[in-house]
């Protein structure tokens, strides 16, 4: 990559991020289930106002903040995987609603430890100061990132 009259504090940072990406710390910690596909589980369990009643697709989606085609293509892989079910709506016949079968929900619990786990081991290893500096770096960073214009190509 070419970037000359690169700061050399702006290279150490693009470097950095750089790292993290490739580290894929973000992908899911389950063998077999990707990301997006963890992402959707915890949707569903942590934003459904009745579990016994699920969520409709279209919801998943909106607070996802992606397509329903999309969304009903992870829900169709989990739904593969035994992770979820698919039921009627009580109230609109036309819907389907989704919900975690006892099988998501054991993969929810086990994701939900290893993040606590591999937090918690971070938290611990920077100490209070760094940890809490390290955040409030990060979401600064954050801010600034998803509000830099985008270039026209």
């Amino acid at each position: 990559m070419v970037m000359d009259g690169i700061d050399p504090h702006a290279k150490k940072l693009m470097e950095v991020f750089s790292a993290i990406e490739r580290s894929k710390w973000n992908d899911s910690p389950v063998k077999g289930l990707a990301a997006n596909e963890a992402h959707v589980l915890f949707c569903i369990k942590h934003k459904t106002n009745s579990p016994q009643e699920g969520m409709k697709v279209s919801e998943i989606g909106r607070l996802m903040k992606v397509t329903t085609p999309t969304i009903t293509q992870t829900i169709n892989n989990l739904y593969k995987k035994g992770l979820v079910l698919r039921i009627q709506d009580m109230h609109d016949r036309r819907s389907v609603r989704i919900k975690l079968t006892d099988k998501g929900e054991e993969i929810i619990k086990k994701v939900s430890e290893h993040i606590c786990v591999t937090f918690n081991g971070l938290s611990r290893y920077l100490g209070p100061e760094e940890s809490d500096k390290l955040a409030e770096l990060l979401l600064k960073a954050h801010n600034y990132i998803v509000n830099v214009k985008k270039i026209d190509i």
